[in-house]
């Protein structure tokens, strides 16, 4: 075993939320200790590296490497690699990506047989690269989320490129890659500095709520399972639903110092209601929301609070027919009601931090 870098790469191709212009190939939205997220239009940088290793693949699982010579596998690679890179033209054009970027060591097993050429090394599990993805899963995730609910329209994640691979100490590489396409046209948003700014922000926030990391994981579920319309609403009402929770956790104490009598006096009615009937630590998750909707909405978005409350209840009926087993249409499923809801009251919750922020600045000053 030698531990080696690694180049981590996920790519996502956006299907509607944001587009470029053509004069802005590629917008870094944030960085991180480990690497960078980036949208970018140039399929070609992006997939560089990770084509190169697929045509390798290719070849080797066709059992054309094997004892070959180096003169006659190279001419196989690029035929390969030429393949490779128009098939990932033809499925996804000039489309709009999320890439993630991602340095550092891993363990590669050198004992094991492998094939070494020129430029390249090849072979078969000579590392985990599930663990290298999960172990920046959770960053992915945050993005995700943040663009989902700061775009004017929020974006569907399809992933085209999950790789890993290894360099050694003379930068040549050792392959081990995966490589899916998927894609298809949405409507979208010329994409610009300010937005990529506010949605870097956003993502820290959100990365930064260890408490919400649940919510995000099941987010990035709704956003990515469109073949499943089931699953993907299920997710999305999973997370909706685990965000009201913690957001109510949080809100719980300050009940009693509430000034939603002023602020939302119809919401206000129906929580003295509540108080009445039962202590906090067992409202449903209904009577949950009404509170989190008083709390997070300024006495001018009382209009939103009620709405919000109100759309919550209608999706919680679809729902509830799912699970006590009523006859339902799959074609029915309100997903970009429960991603609305989620997007509101995260962009909600952002705001109320930022004003938590604002108040305790101007009372330490």
């Amino acid at each position: 075993m030698a531990e080696m870098l690694y180049k981590y790469a996920s790519v996502w191709a956006l299907e509607g939320g944001v587009n470029l212009n053509l004069e802005d190939a590629e917008v870094e939205i944030a960085k991180v200790p480990s690497g960078r997220f980036v949208v970018s239009r140039n399929s070609e940088l992006l997939f560089e590296h990770a084509e190169l290793g697929t045509a390798v693949a290719h070849v080797m699982l066709r059992g054309l490497i094997g004892n070959s010579e180096a003169a006659s596998v190279l001419p196989r690679v690029q035929s390969a690699l030429l393949e490779v890179q128009s098939a990932r033209r033809k499925k996804l054009g000039n489309k709009v990506f999320l890439a993630f970027e991602a340095f550092g060591q891993l363990e590669v097993d050198t004992d094991s047989q492998i094939k070494e050429l020129e430029s390249f090394s090849v072979g078969f599990g000579l590392y985990d690269r599930g663990a290298v993805k999960l172990q920046h899963r959770a960053l992915i995730e945050s993005m995700q989320t943040a663009l989902a609910v700061l775009s004017p329209y929020p974006p569907k994640f399809s992933n085209v490129l999950d790789s890993v691979i290894a360099f050694r100490n003379d930068g040549r590489p050792i392959f081990s890659v995966e490589l899916r396409a998927s894609a298809e046209l949405s409507v979208s948003q010329p994409f610009n500095e300010r937005q990529a700014q506010e949605i870097a922000s956003a993502f820290q926030e959100v990365l930064g709520a260890i408490e919400f990391e649940s919510v995000v994981r099941l987010t990035a579920q709704l956003l990515s399972n469109k073949q499943d319309r089931l699953l993907s609403f299920l997710s999305g009402w999973a997370g909706l639903e685990r965000l009201i929770a913690k957001l109510f956790n949080t809100i719980e104490p300050e009940l009693d110092t509430l000034d939603a009598a002023k602020n939302h006096p119809k919401l206000h009615e129906e929580l003295v209601k509540l108080r009445s009937n039962g202590r906090p630590d067992k409202f449903s998750i209904a009577q949950k929301c009404l509170v989190v909707s008083m709390r997070l909405f300024e006495a001018k978005s009382s209009v939103l609070a009620i709405e919000s409350f109100k759309l919550f209840s209608d999706v919680k009926k679809s729902r509830d027919a799912i699970y006590h087993g009523d006859d339902f249409d799959v074609a029915d499923l309100p997903e970009t009601e429960v991603l609305e809801l989620i997007r509101t009251y995260i962009k909600a919750w952002l705001k109320f931090q930022s004003r938590r922020k604002c108040n305790d600045s101007m009372e330490f000053k």
